[in-house]
């Protein structure tokens, strides 16, 4: 979930996958003896698994932009057993990639198949591809063919397919109405002849699909009835991860307007847009407010507000650099950065208010 581009090529695709199924049929055996041996002790394995699986979703910003988090699997091993400690483990990192923002299988179909039809458009003419932007690495660095990308989006959009199936039999039948707005958000985002992204539109697509649209699906999923509160809740994170999409498209300004991928940083030009940047910030910590005054953040989330001076170092590097690709990967790790500390924080507000009031 948190390995780059190009990292697992060759033996290291077959060999990692073979050994955590060699992990996980240990953990499955050691489950059962577990079990078997004491039967009244069974809730356990369902609270250690509660348990990895919820530390396991804090993310804790570390460097260059990316993310650690805590792990609970050492002390599920110390108390239940090693052989159960990985077993558990396995089934919450399953349950991560198949359905939230770590790299769930309808998110990897979009970005694989962004990169599909982006193959022979902006990817090929981008002279600035960094860590961040400049579209799939391995594509540039000629280590896939273009028909690799369409098998892995089919494939991961039919495992979101078979996790949406799921819970459409177990009594969430709308859950496959989400499923298939965000995988149609996906296509439609870069495929002819559709391709929103070139439409000036594909931002609010990023914005829905990674915000409100996960906020209300999660809700339902939970719940099992659609609210408007749950949709509303999606908003400043699904601003931030719009945000991210918006400073990622400056370094690839050329690439884009000679592809003809008309998104909004290239309608307006790079002067003017870098005006957007700084008013999806803004628009971020005034739904929070908004939000909180509505009672659906608890008042503990205007802790956002303490995010305000990254902001505005983010904004001061884009309005300095906005029109050097090179020198911008700083301020792009920096947006990614106060995403993740968004998250935190909004994590942490509801955590208090859960105890305190």
């Amino acid at each position: 979930m948190h390995i780059s581009e190009g990292i697992l090529t060759g033996p290291s695709v077959v060999v990692t996958p073979l050994g955590g199924a060699a992990v996980m049929v240990w953990g499955a055996i050691s489950m059962a003896r577990f079990v078997k041996d004491h039967p009244s002790r069974r809730p356990l394995l369902g609270m250690a698994a509660a348990f990895i699986f919820l530390v396991s979703l804090i993310p804790i910003p570390a460097f260059t932009g990316t993310t650690s988090h805590p792990c609970g699997s050492p002390l599920a091993g110390i108390l239940l057993g090693p052989g159960i400690g990985a077993g558990l483990t396995g089934l919450s990192m399953l349950l991560q990639a198949s359905f939230f923002a770590h790299g769930g299988f309808s998110s990897l179909g979009a970005n694989t198949i962004n990169d599909y039809f982006d193959w022979d458009e902006s990817d090929r003419d981008n002279k600035y591809a960094g860590p961040f932007s400049g579209g799939s690495r391995v594509r540039m660095e000629g280590k896939v063919e273009r028909k690799h990308f369409l098998l892995l989006s089919a494939i991961y959009f039919g495992l979101a397919l078979a996790a949406a199936a799921y819970l459409f039999f177990g009594d969430r039948p709308l859950v496959l109405a989400v499923g298939l707005a965000g995988a149609a958000g996906g296509i439609l985002y870069s495929s002819p002849p559709f391709s929103l992204v070139s439409r000036g539109v594909g931002e609010i697509i990023i914005f829905v699909m990674f915000g409100p649209l996960i906020t209300l699906g999660t809700g339902y999923v939970i719940e099992g009835v659609f609210l408007a509160d749950h949709f509303l809740i999606g908003i400043p994170m699904g601003l931030l991860v719009g945000n991210i999409l918006w400073v990622n498209q400056f370094p690839d300004f050329d690439a884009d307007s000679r592809a003809g991928k008309r998104n909004l940083v290239v309608r307006l030009g790079l002067s003017r847009a870098r005006w957007g940047y700084a008013i999806l910030f803004g628009l971020s910590v005034v739904s929070v407010i908004a939000l909180a005054a509505a009672g659906l953040y608890p008042w503990w989330s205007l802790l956002f507000a303490g995010l305000i001076p990254l902001m505005a170092k983010s904004v001061k590097g884009l309005w300095a650099n906005y029109g050097n690709p090179t020198a911008l990967t700083p301020t792009q790790a920096s947006m990614i950065q106060i995403q993740t500390l968004a998250g935190v924080v909004l994590s942490v507000a509801l955590l208090i208010h859960s105890f305190v009031g």
